[in-house]
Order: C-alpha cells, then structure tokens, then sequence
C-alpha cells in the first residue's frame, strides 16, 4: 500500500462526532435521571478520542467517565506532619462507590434492558442500536494525589480518578482531565500549528490498517498509548505544513530517541505516569517496537 499525500489528507481528518454525542447525552440523562440524595455530587463526561478529538472514520465504541464526587481516594505520601494531620481531620465518607455503581447498573438495565448492559471487570458496556454507539461506562470517585504542602494547612493536589478491577481487585489510577488539557495545549497554533492531533489520527490510521490486514493485534498498539507516544514529540516536529515532513520528524525522532535510550524518560499524556514500564497503564516496549517498526515497513512502500 502506497501512503500517498492524499491518504495521509483523509487520514489526518477527524471522523464523525454525531452519534458520540447522542450516545453521551442519552447514557448522561439516564444516569440523571435517577432519584438521588441531595448530598450525593458526580461528573459525566466523555475521555478517549471523542473526548480528545482524535477519533477517525470508522470508529465507534464511546468512553465515558461517571465521577463520583461525594468520596474521594488519596495518596498522600507527600504531606508533612502538618498536611496529615488536617488531612486526618476530614470528614468520613458516608457513601461507597459499590452503593453508587449499583444505583446506575440498575438504571442502565431498567432503560435500556438488561440484555444490552454487560458489567465488566472494569466497565459497563452498553450496547448501541440505531441511535446510538456502543458505550464502555467506567464508574470512579475521585482520586488526589496531594502535593507537597511545606507546612501550610492548604493541601494542594492533582485530582485524578479511581476504580477497582473486579476480576483481580488491581485499583486503576487515571488523569483523563490532565490528558485532555495537555492534549489541548499541545495542539494549539503556537506550539504545534494546530497539527498534534492531525498526525495523531494519521498514526491511529495507520494502526487501523495493520489490525485490519492481521499484520498486528489492536492490543498491542492501543490507541490510547500511541497519543501518548506522539506527545513526547519535540513541539518543532509538528510545525510543518505538510502531513508527510511532521510524519517522517515524528518517525525519525522516536527512532532516535529508541536508541539513545530517551524513551524511558517518555511519559503518558497527563504527565503523571511513565509511558513504557509493566503496570496495566504502561505500555510495553516490544509491542510499540513492533508498532513502529511495521509502521516505518508500511511506510516504506510508498
């Protein structure tokens, strides 16, 4: 397959948001429209490509966040004797994620029937009809990671969110707010030229290519991972007018920096977890070596 300045033109597009955007409202009306206690606070809102704008043609699955606000989970291995103690002077919480996430089960399947609401390990799937796509739900509270305090009583933090795995009881920590605002600013005309998440959707592409004609596995290259490999890029690489020349500086640094070793230093989008290591939220290096190195094959076809 050759990728010529046409396919990369297409592929740089981002794919319809009409049915995301019905998908979210939907599934979010459902979920408000359950009989909550005055005290009880949540956010929804969407993360992923929709969310990011990263999402391509063809694309369907929908993520959407629920954030139960009420509770919060902490690290606070930053905080001196002085943040602890205020810290230990919080309030107990007087509900439970499980009694959350059971309250909105129960309303998915009463809404939409409990033959299209499958609660996984780590998301409720609820499957799409004519109106809607496919969504993954992940029900979280917040999590702080508290920063140091230097003996003042104000306990700043990077708020990020929690949920627990069933099948293995693993918590899983995310930043999608973080990753969404780094994205953001990465992507603006002064840094970038507005052209991060054009190449972003250009790579996601190509990834969709070598899944479909078997030559890798999705898993192996999720797309989550491959924005956040791209956004380790220098700013400069990305300043070009042409798709094909921020492709190729995008290629040739990340070849680079795999030899000379500064991929270790490369982190994931919210800046708040390293990219490569053997946690569920990193990625693996053989895998992305095989990524690339399958991309740079399909590339030189052209």
């Amino acid at each position: 397959m050759a990728i010529n300045n046409n396919q990369l033109d297409t592929w740089s597009h981002q794919g319809s948001i009409t049915m995301s955007s019905q998908t979210y409202s939907s599934i979010k009306n459902c979920i408000d429209s359950i009989n909550w206690n005055n005290d009880i606070s949540y956010e929804i809102y969407l993360q992923g490509s929709y969310k990011n704008s990263t999402n391509i043609f063809g694309e369907s699955d929908v993520d959407i966040v629920v954030e139960f606000t009420s509770i919060f989970s902490s690290n606070t291995s930053n905080l001196d004797l002085v943040g602890k103690e205020v810290y230990n002077n919080l309030p107990d919480a007087k509900y439970t994620l499980d009694s959350f996430k059971s309250a909105i089960v129960e309303k998915l399947k009463s809404n939409y029937g409990e033959q299209n609401v499958i609660v996984g390990p780590k998301a409720i799937q609820i499957n799409g009809n004519g109106s809607r796509l496919k969504a993954d739900v992940v029900i979280c509270n917040t999590y702080k990671y508290y920063l140091p305090n230097n003996n003042q009583t104000n306990l700043p933090c990077i708020k990020g969110i929690l949920f627990v795995n069933t099948e293995n009881y693993e918590k899983i920590i995310n930043y999608p707010k973080k990753h969404y605002d780094n994205g953001v600013a990465k992507n603006t005309t002064e840094r970038t030229n507005g052209n991060y998440k054009k190449i972003v959707r250009i790579f996601r592409n190509i990834k969709a290519y070598l899944v479909n004609n078997k030559i890798i596995e999705s898993k192996q290259a999720p797309s989550y991972f491959i924005e956040c490999l791209l956004f380790n890029i220098d700013d400069n690489n990305y300043k070009s007018s042409s798709n094909r020349e921020c492709v190729i500086n995008v290629l040739n640094q990340i070849i680079t920096d795999f030899k000379n070793g500064n991929v270790d230093n490369y982190n994931c989008q919210n800046k708040m977890i390293k990219l490569f290591g053997i946690s569920n939220q990193q990625w693996n290096k053989d895998d992305a070596i095989l990524f690339l190195r399958e991309t740079i094959k399909l590339w030189n076809q052209n």
